[in-house]
């Protein structure tokens, strides 16, 4: 009995699928192993939060940290009292495509509004993560500075 070794390089941009390798003259008890082949596991963004807001322009930016294998990001925002009235039309969504992996701004907000953002992350294979915990924001209020300020007054951690 012969020991045998098989090396299978797959290209990142191929389909996910599997491969039957099948071991031939090389003895008893080798016939075939299959393997399956797929996209790393997709990573959802954490720690998004408040980068920076203008008061004057109702510009906000916000930052997170990238999701695990992701090669896309999609931002969503609405205004809170647009979801507390139950308008969650595409009209009153606040939709884009990440301008990084770790960052987007928005622009044109309404001073004195809150409003909720989330991210998710995306693959290659056009695969999702879920959404990261949402993020309220106030345009018009500065950013939290760390340390110093108050708790979250509604339990969580973080500012």
């Amino acid at each position: 009995r012969g020991e045998a070794s098989f090396q299978v390089r797959v290209n990142n941009n191929a389909p996910s699928g599997s491969i039957t390798i099948d071991a031939v003259g090389l003895g008893d008890g080798l016939a075939s192993k299959t393997v399956t082949i797929g996209p790393e596991a997709l990573g959802a963004p954490t720690g998004l939060m408040l980068g920076t807001m203008s008061d004057d322009t109702g510009t906000v930016t916000l930052a997170w940290t990238a999701g695990a294998n992701s090669t896309q990001h999609w931002i969503a925002g609405i205004k809170k009292e647009d979801l507390d009235a139950g308008n969650v039309g595409m009209e009153q969504l606040l939709w884009a495509a990440a301008d990084t992996q770790t960052g987007h701004t928005f622009t044109g907000l309404e001073g004195g509004k809150v409003y909720l953002f989330t991210v998710t992350a995306g693959n290659a294979a056009n695969e999702w993560s879920a959404w990261a915990p949402i993020r309220e924001v106030t345009v018009g209020t500065p950013a939290p500075t760390s340390g110093g300020g108050p708790g979250n007054p509604f339990g969580g951690s973080g500012n």
